[in-house]
């Protein structure tokens, strides 16, 4: 297939026609001028962005070269610049991300409907080969992407020697970007030194590179179809912020589809992706296994309950309540359920909802609230005051319920942990006179 018939299937595949409102990167170099002036030709409805990094001495020849290609062909231009002064690290990556905020800041506030950038195959083979080395899975091993959100890459199946003879026959001048030979970036140096060695063993590296990018692909077709399966069938939360699955069934899948299912919860939008040392301390993690422990990654919690796993949001707050309840008042909301009264012990009825204690020292009201850090309390049996959190953890009690976890107070003093236990010092003795009936139901 040619250069020609090869964008505009793909153009077709993205459902883009002439009318759609398109920015276009172009840095100057031969692959985004040659997909400009294509694009142009065959008369998409193209504006072009140029972004300045001011990092060499050819910057700003390339963008007066971008300028005055648009002046030729009477294309919207728009330019900015990024200040590279202030990066001395990381600068590939810290570049990329720049560069892509600017493109979707202008296509928000210009309308447009998509962003073009110039990639073709033989920056998927640097990207794949760049990846291998630094991937911390299978589904980190893609290529670049032929679509991600507003951005489109129409050239991705074009080869390098395609856009030069494109480049060629149409006399269109561009810049070499001087920064390529610098072999201090980790994609020069594979560029440069890695795949022109292969060229030695394999003349086309094409072929075996589009067959392992196929072999990967189906492989995380899998690997998705499984994710999707098990969390439609075993997410069984109600609150966005905690995500809650059964136990059993999340260890019983291979390990390399435990930490996909992590990965997909923490990076929904898609744009990041767990590190090598993030996928190797969670899957010792969950080799582990072990009941209570707690695992922290980019600000989320996860937590490995007595049945279910938890995989708690950065954003998730415990909700503090404080209620003062009179005798007989009734507190309820989207929570819990809550009232009290106060009965002779011979009138008492036993429900699996209702805690007794003595009413000996019950005034006319309660406080149910939420648990304090401070909080101490004689559990009913025991010898010794506990934390709140101790007991809890002492008699295995769930995320589930210590989330919702409230105490009821008589003034200061727990007089129970409401539908768990009450304090020693308030049970029902032979000497008592009457009881309060606490009646707590958690929804």
């Amino acid at each position: 297939m040619s250069f020609k018939n090869k964008i505009l299937k793909n153009l077709s595949d993205f459902n883009i026609d002439c009318s759609s409102k398109i920015l276009v990167a172009v840095s100057g170099g031969i692959d985004s001028l040659c997909l400009a002036h294509f694009l142009h030709g065959q008369n998409y409805n193209i504006s072009i962005c140029h972004i300045n990094h001011k990092y060499h001495d050819s910057a700003d020849e390339m963008e007066k070269l971008v300028e005055n290609f648009c002046s030729q062909y009477s294309i919207p231009f728009f330019t900015s610049s990024i200040n590279s002064k202030q990066i001395d690290s990381n600068i590939e990556s810290i570049f990329r991300k720049k560069r892509y905020d600017i493109l979707y800041s202008i296509a928000d506030e210009q309308d447009f409907e998509y962003i073009f950038t110039g990639h073709h195959y033989d920056d998927q083979i640097e990207t794949l080969i760049f990846r291998f080395f630094n991937s911390s899975g299978l589904n980190n091993l893609f290529g670049l992407k032929k679509q991600f959100r507003k951005v489109l890459r129409p050239m991705l199946n074009i080869y390098k020697k395609e856009i030069i003879n494109y480049a060629r026959n149409n006399n269109i001048s561009y810049i070499d970007d001087p920064t390529n030979l610098n072999l201090k970036f980790s994609r020069n140096f594979i560029r440069n030194v890695i795949i022109k060695n292969f060229n030695k063993i394999s003349p086309n590296l094409y072929i075996p590179f589009e067959n392992f990018e196929k072999r990967i692909r189906e492989s995380n077709e899998v690997i998705k179809y499984t994710t999707d399966y098990f969390l439609q069938k075993n997410n069984l939360s109600k609150n966005r912020e905690i995500l809650k699955f059964c136990k059993k069934s999340f260890f019983n899948l291979p390990i390399l589809i435990q930490l996909n299912i992590v990965n997909r919860i923490i990076n929904s939008k898609e744009d990041t992706f767990l590190t090598k040392n993030d996928f190797s301390e969670l899957k010792s993690f969950f080799k582990k296994r072990i009941t209570g422990s707690e695992y922290k990654i980019m600000d989320y919690k996860i937590l490995i309950d007595f049945e279910n796993i938890f995989i708690i949001d950065p954003a998730f707050k415990m909700k503090e309540q404080y209620y003062i309840v009179k005798k007989g008042e009734k507190v309820e909301n989207n929570s819990f359920s809550f009232h009290w009264k106060i009965t002779e012990i011979k009138n008492i009825n036993f429900s699996k909802d209702i805690e007794l204690i003595d009413g000996k020292f019950i005034d006319e009201t309660l406080i149910i609230r939420s648990p304090r850090k401070s909080d101490q309390f004689l559990p009913l049996g025991s010898k010794n005051y506990k934390s709140i959190e101790q007991f809890q953890k002492d008699n295995k009690i769930s995320f589930d319920i210590k989330n919702n976890s409230l105490v009821i107070c008589n003034k200061d003093r727990i007089v129970c942990l409401a539908g768990q236990r009450i304090d020693d010092s308030f049970k029902i003795t032979d000497s008592s006179k009457r009881a309060v009936m606490l009646s707590y139901m958690m929804k």
